[in-house]
């Protein structure tokens, strides 16, 4: 939580405050603690960073708070003074008079001051919140609010859109003050447990329940769907990793990253390869990293560490100030340049989205940097399962066997002793923070040759598995037994039958049969009601009785269906065309009229082709009928009867007997 406006006094039980509402947006466990009078531990050096700078920024005098407003607003400080209603107290700067209230009223718009550059999420809730005060105490809800950043400068946000937000927390607080402390929110961590004065504690019961949270990268919504299944423990998680075989000729799949392997590999203590990359050397490789101050986007440190076969080297360009940092990154590609050959290795996006934004601000040409940046996180991420619960560098590093001179050196930790130096220039920040950027650059280089080593040591190294074990140990027979399924596994694949001439098993949807029995010449075949091709015919224009008398077309459809093949290069396939038309009535004679190109398929199921099929089986093959049916059957899931039968048996003898205008 980075410190806001207002004053950072001891919680109070039973009072929500500013402090409450934004922690609430944060982690409702540290909100809940707060509301019940908890203080937890000291919060992190960085946060009473930004409290003492918002102090600062609001008690210097009137009018160095005043200096950032514009003229033409008049502002009422209120240095000190919280807004109270009843259990609600928000902490308010001051007061800017406006006419934006609802019904035209003139309202009090809330000012705070920050300890930041930007615009944060906490100081848009604190501002909403006092807002919403005001709006009890006088029934009028600003609609905007004045923020004063760092600088000082007078920023306007709208409220509006805020105090539903506010109020459902609100409520939700309020709520909470009628349970009893037992009754607390269940220890979720997340990214902002850095910087809560809880962390300690939260850890440690997070650590004591084996909570899924403990994992990196667990979101709520994943978290929420294994308790649905449950899942509540990362032992339990482990549990569900089930290894797969991939198939030798599936298309590559990008890597994806399992939460159930991460767990595996914590409990079995071993490292799991999902994907053997392979990571060529150089004679000469660089490893970047640089630091920042994202609250003002202004780059203080780039870090190069050059590693060649028979020396290291680190190299450090400093800014003292944004006027130095264009300096600094000029230094930076000079250096890299006298490597031209090297790649250049960095963990994160943040390195490369570092040197994006200076190369658009200062106009100078990265291109060929950030061609020959390499990201080690994608060696990681989905590929390689540490036993350890995240993939941060110092995570792995450490894993790996790297140190750092401050053990409890993160990126909060660094601008905090950024900030002790801009305040004091004390040199002994300044090589603290070179330490610490040296320091992730040697664990860089010491994680990518254990990447390295990872593949070579994978069949001997006890503490290290594959994801797909290749066959286990046997003997001469059982190798000879393992090479005859080898050779069987590559001829079998999943989509085997679908290569092939399908035998589609009859459906037992769709309605009912009518007519006699199959065999009987009263039946009549159902064809398939999926039809390739739906060709829409004319109906009839005229009747036949009465030539000069116009049929009236009705809504009644009359359809009719035709089996035929389809032949290809590659064999055959059966097709259904299903011709559909509307029939037609005369209105002298009352006869109704199928249209006539259903009519000329009438008593006929069999296209041209199929029919021809048959007949070669027949004539030339010298099949008999019997064999003939269970062949359409096997192969296109299409039965005759006796009907066909003689339909054939006809049209062989007229083929036998030369008649040339045989009609199929």
């Amino acid at each position: 939580m980075f410190g806001i406006g207002g004053k950072s006094d001891n919680p109070v039980a039973g009072v929500i405050t500013s402090k409450i509402v934004a922690a609430y947006s944060e982690c409702h466990r540290q909100a809940f603690l707060l509301l019940h009078g908890e203080s937890g531990g000291l919060p992190h050096e960085y946060v009473q960073i930004m409290h003492r700078r918002a102090e600062e920024n609001q008690l210097k005098n009137s009018n160095a708070i005043l200096t950032g407003i514009p003229a033409d607003v008049g502002c009422h400080p209120a240095i000190g003074l919280p807004l109270l209603c009843g259990p609600l107290q928000a902490d308010c700067d001051g007061f800017v008079r406006s006419s934006g209230g609802s019904g035209g009223q003139d309202a009090y718009q809330p000012l705070i001051s920050s300890g930041l550059s930007r615009i944060s999420e906490e100081a848009t809730l604190r501002l909403a919140f006092a807002g919403y005060v005001i709006g009890h105490m006088g029934g009028v809800r600003p609609k905007a609010g004045a923020l004063i950043t760092q600088g000082p400068r007078y920023r306007t946000i709208s409220l509006s859109e805020l105090y539903p937000v506010v109020e459902s927390t609100v409520n939700r607080l309020l709520s909470w003050l009628a349970k009893p402390t037992t009754d607390e929110p269940a220890v979720v961590l997340n990214k902002h447990c850095a910087t809560c004065s809880f962390r300690q504690a939260c850890r440690e019961k997070a650590e004591q329940l084996d909570d899924l949270s403990l994992l990196d990268r667990m979101r709520p919504k994943i978290r929420a769907r294994y308790h649905k299944k449950g899942i509540l423990t990362v032992q339990q998680l482990s549990y569900q990793f089930k290894p797969r075989r991939r198939r030798k000729y599936s298309r590559p799949i990008p890597p994806a990253f399992k939460f159930e392997l991460q767990a595996l590999a914590i409990r079995t203590g071993k490292v799991y390869l999902q994907d053997v990359t392979p990571i060529p050397r150089h004679p000469v490789e660089l490893f970047l990293d640089i630091e920042g101050d994202p609250d003002q986007c202004f780059y203080y440190l780039f870090g190069l560490f050059v590693a060649g076969d028979a020396r290291t080297e680190y190299f450090s360009f400093w800014a003292d100030d944004p006027s130095n940092e264009q300096s600094a990154l000029r230094r930076l590609c000079d250096k890299i340049a006298e490597f031209p050959e090297g790649p250049i290795y960095h963990y994160g996006s943040y390195d490369a989205r570092a040197l994006k934004v200076l190369s658009h601000r200062y106009e100078i040409n990265v291109n060929q940097i950030t061609a020959r940046l390499f990201n080690v996180t994608t060696l990681v991420f989905g590929r390689v399962y540490f036993p350890v619960r995240s993939n941060s560098l110092k995570s792995l590093a450490s894993y790996a066997g790297a140190r750092w001179t401050q053990p409890d050196a993160n990126g909060i930790s660094s601008l905090a002793w950024r900030f002790h130096w801009e305040r004091s220039h004390d040199d002994a920040y300044k090589q603290m923070l070179l330490r610490y950027n040296e320091d992730d650059c040697s664990a860089l280089h010491l994680l990518l040759g254990k990447l390295r080593h990872l593949a070579e040591k994978a069949g001997g190294n006890a503490n290290l598995d594959l994801t797909e074990p290749s066959n286990p140990d046997a003997s001469g027979i059982g190798c000879q037994l393992h090479t005859a399924f080898e050779a069987i596994l590559q001829s079998a694949h999943e989509e085997y039958s679908r290569r092939r001439i399908i035998v589609r098993q009859p459906s037992n949807h769709g309605p009912a049969k009518r007519g006699a029995l199959k065999g009987h010449k009263a039946y009549v075949r159902l064809t398939s009601a999926k039809a390739g091709m739906v060709i829409r015919v004319r109906a009839k224009q005229r009747c036949p009785r009465h030539n000069a008398e116009a049929l009236e077309v009705l809504n009644e459809v009359a359809e009719h269906s035709v089996i035929d093949l389809v032949f290809t290069k590659g064999g055959c396939r059966k097709t259904v065309t299903k011709y559909v038309g509307a029939k037609a009535r005369c209105r002298r004679c009352k006869v109704i009229y199928s249209p006539p190109a259903i009519r000329r398929f009438e008593g006929r199921v069999f296209g041209h082709r199929f029919q021809a099929w048959a007949l070669y089986l027949r004539i030339s093959l010298r099949l008999p009928y019997r064999v003939i049916n269970q062949t359409l059957y096997d192969l296109f899931a299409v039965g005759t009867f006796r009907r066909d039968h003689r339909r054939v048996h006809w049209l062989s003898l007229k083929i036998l007997r030369g008649d040339r205008k045989t009609s199929a």
